[in-house]
């Protein structure tokens, strides 16, 4: 790592140390291990999820930024806030955040943020999908997501990839970006080819840079990847989905106008309309109605008198009418692959008889001279010009970051210098020029450790709970308000529609069972501008009618503590550690907390937090999209569709304020009832219709297994954890 990052250093490229990962109550001494490891290599920032990691790198590494991964799912200005409270330096903001939202972000905050411009999206809210983690028990919020999404679904009486997005691209948008206050772009090359990179971020730097856009460059970007084709993403809207192909699409170049199939059926050649240049080896894929039906790779080509291009492909089941798709364009990667980035070097060498032998390196306006051994007069063969410039030149010939540009030499005509000794000037001369851009370096370091934000690493505490044992409940209508409800602490609602009369019929329901506690209004997974201003008018209306609100992002604790109520951070907060609840209860004290459910019993005993919540009952949202899975008119929608993958029926439930949210469910129910815990527990019944709410919490209230042989039931990640 140290070499990869002077390397980079070398041609003024930052590097950053993307970890990013949910982090275990088990691993947190392994991770300071590491962080105590690479504090001295000069990175330049950290990007973290776990907000409990900011106090101590903070600590270890001073001058390094503090860089928010997109996991954290920050998308509004309360969400930013929380992060600049936090000590946060920039904010990579999640995908879903739109265009209008990054303006009003970066008009009440001052944070840096960084925006994804290109690459794959997820379907699923950043920071809150459990999907691969409940099937296969590989944690997406841990970097090992098996991509369920990705796969073949039915939806009433038909099937596709309905929950595999296109691609980003939003390279004809930067400038609105900018205009909206971002500071940086960000391309997603993850598990990426070089040449993927190359070819994406070539023309991305050429686009900020000033480069007009054209469709070149959009064609460029489709050869070398894109999945299932380009959208804008949430830029803009919610058109995300492309249901027919979930990989590579390549870049159509025409249409297949005839076929003629080899004896050996093996081959088959085709005549096609276009006017795309294609070349033997080109990758290609063939669609049919918008389908994938075979691919390979170009076997031959000729031109027609007519400039028609005939092809010889291996597959015999292409036909007329099919639209031909490049994937891999054989002479652009034989380009980008020959791109070389060197360092301009210009030498000066002065060989006098008598004097020490000088040679001065040059590079960024930087120069350094070394002396070598004295140079003698040769008495039989001197050294010519021609083979002391060879022996300098040969920084050329070596695999390093210079290339010089320029050599002058200044030599006697009859010298001797060995030639052992010429080739030690030269090494001596780029290892002190490197050496010294390097240091520059670390004191543009410590420069940017001047005026970080200084965290204390003992200005807060672990807020230990002494209360007995609590249950939480969560409702999302009134048909579940039963008299038992009482003796739950708190009572968390989830309403589906963000309208004062839904609330207020709610609140109402509680007061006429009886209940007399005040239950918190639990916000929306996402919230974009227009929501925020209905969310606090929301706020406004029940404020004394309300115990607390519960969210599962921070931008929800943020609005607590504008309002000075009581928080309950729920299940996307992803608790994983108790540095996470340390570094929370910083900004504001007054928090509750629902640990992680991919912690097994074992991990959740390590939380000393003795005031946090166990998820045990409920089905668990896997997935919260902001595009629509709904295929009817908003004036006809339900709010309740379900996907199938032949094994399970998935609900999926809209929540909505200004925008439609929805939810997609776990089918099996979640019970822990067997399985005693000394923490508090939270029982959530609105993913679920099934089931006695009474019979439940008559159950969990005395410690007994609640069985019922109309549903399923798992254990989650109790017994087994995640990856």
């Amino acid at each position: 790592m140290k070499a990869l990052i002077e390397y980079a250093h070398l041609f003024d490229a930052r590097v950053f140390l993307a970890l990013n990962s949910c982090i275990k109550p088990i691993e947190l001494r392994a991770v300071e291990g590491y962080l105590e490891r690479v504090k001295g290599l000069n990175l330049d920032a950290y990007i973290l999820t776990d907000i409990g990691l900011i106090e101590r790198v903070k600590r270890l590494d001073p001058a390094a930024a503090i860089h928010i991964s997109t996991q954290a799912g920050i998308h509004n200005r309360y969400g930013a806030k929380f992060m600049e409270d936090a000590g946060a330096d920039r904010v990579v903001l999640s995908r879903e955040t739109d265009l209008e939202t990054i303006a009003d972000i970066r008009a009440n905050t001052s944070i840096e943020l960084e925006v994804f411009v290109h690459g794959a999206l997820c379907v699923s809210f950043s920071s809150a999908c459990l999907y691969s983690s409940l099937t296969t028990g590989k944690s997406g919020n841990r970097g090992a997501c098996t991509q369920p999404c990705r796969l073949n679904y039915r939806r009433d009486m038909e099937s596709g990839y309905y929950l595999s997005p296109k691609d980003l691209c939003l390279i004809e948008h930067l400038d609105a970006l900018k205009k909206a206050g971002a500071n940086a772009v960000k391309i997603e090359g993850r598990l990426k080819r070089p040449e993927y990179v190359a070819e994406c971020v070539g023309r991305y730097r050429a686009a900020l840079d000033g480069k007009r856009i054209d469709g070149g460059d959009i064609d460029a970007l489709k050869k070398i990847y894109n999945r299932g084709g380009f959208s804008t993403g949430y830029l803009f809207g919610n058109d995300v989905i492309e249901s027919a192909v979930q990989n590579h699409m390549g870049l159509k170049v025409g249409e297949i106008e005839s076929v003629s199939v080899e004896k050996d059926a093996k081959y088959s050649t085709i005549r096609l309309i276009s006017e795309y240049s294609i070349a033997k080896g080109d990758g290609y894929k063939l669609f049919r109605k918008k389908k994938e039906c075979g691919g390979g790779e170009v076997a031959a080509v000729e031109r027609a008198q007519d400039g028609r291009q005939i092809l010889t492909l291996n597959n015999a089941d292409a036909l007329r009418g099919d639209a031909f798709h490049i994937t891999s364009d054989t002479r652009r990667l034989a380009a980008l692959r020959v791109i070389e980035r060197k360092i301009e070097l210009s030498l000066y060498g002065r060989f006098k008889t008598g004097e020490s032998a000088e040679l001065t390196a040059t590079a960024k306006n930087i120069s350094v001279t070394v002396c070598g051994d004295t140079v003698e007069r040769a008495e039989k063969a001197p050294v010519d010009f021609e083979t002391i410039k060879e022996r300098l030149l040969r920084v050329n010939e070596k695999n390093d970051v210079f290339r010089v540009n320029t050599i002058e030499i200044d030599a006697d005509t009859d010298i001797f210098l060995p030639l052992s000794k010429l080739n030690e000037l030269r090494r001596s001369a780029l290892a002190k020029l490197r050496a010294v851009l390097l240091k520059r370096y670390d004191g543009d370091a410590i420069a940017r450790s001047i005026g970080r934000q200084k965290i204390s690493a003992n200005s807060a505490s672990i807020p230990l709970n002494t209360s007995q044992k609590r249950i939480a409940a969560e409702v999302s209508h009134e048909e579940q308000i039963v008299p038992m409800l009482g003796a739950c602490a708190p009572i968390i609602y989830a309403p589906r529609e963000y309208e004062i009369k839904v609330i207020c019929g709610f609140l109402d329901a509680l007061t006429k069972n009886g209940i007399e506690t005040k239950p918190y209004l639990k916000l929306p997974l996402q919230a974009d501008k227009r929501d925020l201003a209905i969310i606090e008018n929301v706020i406004h209306a029940f404020r004394d009618r309300i115990g607390g609100l519960s969210g599962e992002n921070p931008y929800a604790l943020m609005l607590s503590k504008k309002y000075a109520l009581p928080y309950f951070a729920g299940l996307f907060h992803n608790v994983y550690n108790d540095g996470i609840i340390e570094a929370a209860a910083r900004i504001y004290p007054n928090t509750d907390f629902l640990l992680s459910p991919e912690l097994n019993a074992k991990e959740l005993r390590e939380i000393r937090y003795s005031g946090a919540y166990v998820y045990s009952y409920g089905r668990l949202p896997m997935m919260n999209f902001k595009h629509c899975p709904n295929r009817s008119a908003c004036s006809s929608c339900t709010g309740k569709v379900f996907y199938s993958d032949g094994k399970y029926k998935y609900d999926i439930v809209r929540t909505r304020v200004k925008n439609c949210y929805h939810t997609m469910y776990n089918p099996p129910v979640l019970n822990l009832s067997k399985y005693p815990t000394k923490k508090s527990l939270y029982l959530d019944f609105s993913g679920t219709e099934e089931g006695n709410i009474e019979e439940i919490l008559t159950a969990f209230l005395n410690g007994t297994p609640y069985q019922n042989p109309n549903l399923e039931f798992t254990s989650g990640h109790f017994k087994r954890g995640v990856e």
